[in-house]
C-alpha cells in the first residue's frame, strides 16, 4: 500500500536542508523537533478516543511539558522482553519532567503494523502496550497518530481499541488517536 502523506505547511520542513518530509519517519522526526522548539500548540490538538469520537481532552494534557525523543529504543532486561519488543523503536517517546508519565506515539500513514500486524495479542500495538504496562512510570499512554482519512476508513483505530481492551490493558494504558491535520494546524 502506498503511503499518502498529509498536506504539510511550508514551514514543516527539515531545518538543515529545507526539504519537506517524504515518509512517516521524517514526519515523526520533524514533529519531535518542532515540539522541542516549542512550536506546537498542543492545546489546539484534540485527542480522540479509540472509537474515533472526541475524548474531551486536548493533547497538551499528556504532551505539554514532555521531552520527546524520536525512534527511541524500547529497553529490555530479560530474554522474554527482548523477544517481545527488544528490536522495536517508539516513533516518539514522550516523558514528563517528573518522570511520572510517558506517552508512546505510533505514527501510521497507510503503512501496515509490523511483526504480527494488528493481532491484539502479539501485534505491534500489543507489544507497545505491554512495554508500557511493564515500565516503572505510573501513568502511561499509547497514542496512534494518523490522518482523518485513515481513521474514517477504519484503519488503526479498531486495532488500538482491540489491543487495549484485550486483557484489560485499558485499565492501566490510556489510548488515544491524534490527527496529523490538527497537529499541523497547531504549528506556530
Amino acid at each position: 500500500m502506498k503511503i499518502k502523506l498529509p498536506s504539510v505547511p511550508s514551514g514543516f520542513a527539515d531545518p538543515i536542508t529545507g526539504y519537506p518530509p517524504n515518509d512517516e519517519v521524517q514526519m515523526t522526526g520533524l514533529l519531535g523537533y518542532f515540539h522541542q522548539k516549542g512550536s506546537v500548540d498542543w492545546s489546539a490538538v484534540p485527542l480522540l478516543s479509540p472509537d474515533v469520537s472526541l475524548s474531551g481532552r486536548m493533547a497538551n494534557e499528556i504532551l505539554g511539558q514532555t521531552v520527546i525523543c524520536s525512534e527511541y529504543p524500547l529497553f529490555w532486561s530479560s530474554k522474554s522482553e527482548l523477544n517481545i519488543w527488544g528490536s522495536m523503536r517508539a516513533d516518539l517517546i514522550c516523558l514528563s519532567p517528573d518522570q511520572k508519565s510517558v506517552v508512546l506515539i505510533e505514527n501510521k500513514l497507510g503503512s501496515i503494523f509490523t511483526g504480527k500486524g494488528a493481532d491484539p495479542v502479539a501485534g505491534q500495538l500489543a507489544k507497545q502496550a505491554d512495554f508500557l504496562l511493564r515500565c516503572k512510570v505510573p501513568k502511561v499512554c499509547l497514542v496512534l497518530l494518523s490522518t482523518t482519512e485513515w481513521f474514517a476508513k477504519g484503519w488503526y483505530s479498531t486495532e488500538l481499541l482491540n489491543t487495549l481492551r484485550l486483557n484489560e490493558r485499558n485499565k492501566k494504558v490510556d489510548g488515544f488517536l491524534m490527527r496529523w491535520e490538527d497537529v499541523l494546524a497547531s504549528l506556530h
